[in-house]
């Protein structure tokens, strides 16, 4: 019985060279022990690892220009941008009027303050007081900024390897292998991390288990069998640390009363993720990772069997190879919708209702889109695949190696299971004119309003851009995965078995082993693409709503008919897979004629060769074609959009 146990030590105190070195602390404490099972006994052995990296990672400086608590209460007569001048804030009320940011003039609004009365303290004036005080006058950072902060990340690690060897007879011997794995990262500096001004301290942890086996049995002297079986899950979480920390994401905690389309999303009443554009100096935006309510995960599941035979100068192998990927990130998905909602209030000179500076929008409840999902992007990917082989490696003479084999590879495309959603854009699907007309923008007595294009209707502003019900399919082009059984699994055609023929050789070609010659020549395919467009089309409609709204107020989008306005608005872009798109193919080609200059086994110093290698590669695949849309202002019946049901 073997152990070994350690602990390594690097940390701030330890560090000789730099005086006021950062906070950190690299310690990684461990054992390893193994052996015999049974003392004397040579055919059970254990072996065990324990690996435990304790991290504290020192972050560089970050720096914000937080409101200040006289622009917290609309108060922005002392608001400077980088160059010292005062920011003027433009008044909405005063339609036709001037004022710009710099010079002024008579529409801003009087003295640069913003009346008490325009500000609801349940709006986004709640979500700025969960904002740090500024630390600094902005005018005195080079950067303009008021804030900065510093973080030490913790990343404890933890690792355990175990492994059992078995050997019952000299033809029969088998391996278990069992890993275990975990990271847990802590603070706001971490990867998918909320808003590095700290609004609130989360994990990002990833684990990755796995077991493994192997069973060799030697049939004859010239056969032998080998065969492996494993299976492999990881996952990742994002999450605050704590229920404190959960609170500070909380509405009804911050005061936050602002009601959302589908509160049914967001079971935690979390705040919505507001962008303030361009700062200068920083912008402290509200962020968080979509999954803060689910974890993503993998599962990897493989076996591998092979089949050896040594005839004469013939070694025949034969095998077969299967493995079933899974993979879901979990309700939110990457990059998914917004399930709390998600403001923008940087600064947009197209924006009527703009006020030349973001805090001042966000008072306002002025902003410039406004998005939210009305369900999960809930992916469950599935893609399996199997290869089986036959190759025969022939010595015919002694200074003569061949070999050559056929490979048969088999897989299908990533798709979603069952109770997902998911859609793809076809255009063998899309009818031109056939997509709904959008509401018009006009203007009703001073006022904006939305006018129907067929009726001359008017509606409340909140409508402009939506799409007029009944004047076509919100779906054009769209196939469901409900289709899959007449149009294809994943949307895709399956490609069915797919050959790759397989030939080499190693040639002495004097024999004497100073000149030789490499070469081979194979088909291969590349079916190993990744999950991330099962997300993309989880979240096309009509598995999921995007709707963005424009140029408008916090108090429009709940006024009445404005929920049923915002579902009838098309999402900013669709996509679509290739329908029958082949499997990427390449033939690949090698030539390595070598001669040795100064015999057969010279001294290593004194050794010459003269090598010259060739390798070819010629790829045979069509350019793939990614078919993504976009809104426009109107509708193809007006301006010749050809974009789908997404506008």
């Amino acid at each position: 019985m073997n152990s070994t146990e350690f602990f390594r030590a690097r940390q701030q105190r330890l560090n000789g060279i730099e005086p006021f070195p950062p906070k950190y602390r690299f310690n990684t404490y461990g054992a390893n022990l193994g052996g015999p099972v049974i003392k004397g006994k040579s055919k059970l052995f254990f072996f065990y690892s324990l690996e435990a990296p304790i991290v504290k990672r020192p972050q560089s400086v970050q720096t914000w220009r937080m409101p200040s608590a006289l622009e917290r209460r609309g108060d922005f007569s002392q608001t400077y941008d980088a160059q010292g001048r005062l920011i003027n804030i433009r008044d909405p009320r005063k339609v036709g009027l001037a004022c710009n940011a710099v010079t002024g003039g008579p529409g801003c609004f009087d003295g640069n303050i913003i009346p008490a009365s325009m500000i609801n303290p349940g709006q986004m004036q709640a979500m700025l007081n969960l904002m740090p005080l500024p630390e600094y006058d902005p005018r005195t950072t080079a950067g303009n900024y008021n804030y900065d902060s510093e973080e030490i990340t913790d990343v404890p690690k933890l690792n355990h390897v175990a492994r059992v060897d078995w050997r019952p007879t000299s033809n029969d011997s088998f391996s278990f292998t069992i890993k275990d794995w975990k990271q847990d990262q802590r603070g706001t500096r971490i990867p998918s991390g909320p808003s590095n001004w700290q609004w609130f301290n989360a994990h990002y942890t990833n684990t990755d288990r796995g077991f493994s086996a192997n069973y060799t049995k030697v049939l004859r002297s010239n056969i032998v069998w080998d065969t492996d079986f494993g299976v492999r899950h990881q996952t990742e979480v994002f999450y605050p640390l704590n229920e404190t920390e959960w609170d500070k994401t909380n509405r009804q905690v911050a005061g936050y009363t602002v009601p959302q389309y589908h509160p049914d999303l967001n079971p935690r009443n979390v705040l919505p993720r507001v962008n303030f554009g361009t700062v200068t100096g920083g912008a402290p935006n509200f962020t968080y990772d979509t999954r803060l309510i689910d974890q993503g995960e993998g599962w990897l599941s493989s076996v591998r069997s092979n089949l050896t035979y040594i005839r004469g100068s013939h070694s025949i192998k034969v095998g077969m190879y299967y493995d079933d990927t899974r993979n879901s990130e979990g309700k939110g998905g990457v990059g998914g919708g917004s399930w709390a909602g998600d403001y923008n209030f940087g600064v947009d000179t197209n924006n009527p209702l703009d006020t030349n500076f973001a805090f001042s929008n966000a008072l306002l409840g002025n902003f410039t889109t406004y998005t939210e999902t009305d369900g999960f992007a809930d992916v469950r990917g599935r893609r399996p695949t199997a290869e089986s082989y036959i190759q025969d490696t022939w010595r015919p003479k002694r200074n003569l190696t061949v070999d050559y084999g056929m490979r048969f590879l088999w897989y299908q495309a990533w798709a979603s299971g069952q109770n997902t959603k998911s859609a793809s854009f076809d255009p063998e699907r899309y009818v031109p004119g056939g997509s709904p007309l959008l509401y018009q923008p006009v203007l009703v007595n001073g006022q904006q309003r939305a006018q129907n294009p067929v009726t001359g209707e008017i509606k409340p502003a909140v409508y402009i851009g939506g799409f007029v019900l009944g004047t076509g399919d919100l779906y054009n082009g769209m196939v469901t995965q409900d289709e899959w059984d007449t149009y294809g699994t994943g949307f895709r055609v399956n490609q069915g078995i797919q050959p790759e023929g397989r030939a080499g050789l190693a040639w002495d070609i004097t024999g004497s082993g100073k000149t030789s010659l490499h070469a081979s020549v194979g088909r291969y395919h590349n079916p190993f693409v990744n999950a991330n467009g099962l997300d993309n089309l989880a979240r096309n409609p009509p598995a999921q709503n995007n709707p963005v709204l424009r140029y408008s107020t916090i108090d429009q989008m709940f006024a009445p008919e404005a929920a049923a306005a915002f579902d009838t608005r098309p999402s900013s872009g669709v996509l679509g897979l290739q329908h029958d798109a082949p499997t990427p193919k390449s033939l690949n080609y090698s030539r390595h004629p070598a001669r040795d200059r100064l015999g057969h086994r010279p001294r290593r110093d004194l050794r010459r060769q003269q090598d010259a290698e060739h390798r070819g590669h010629v790829r045979h695949q069509r350019p793939p074609v990614r078919h993504e849309l976009h809104r426009r202002q109107s509708a193809e019946h007006q301006s010749g959009n050809r974009s789908g049901p997404a506008g």
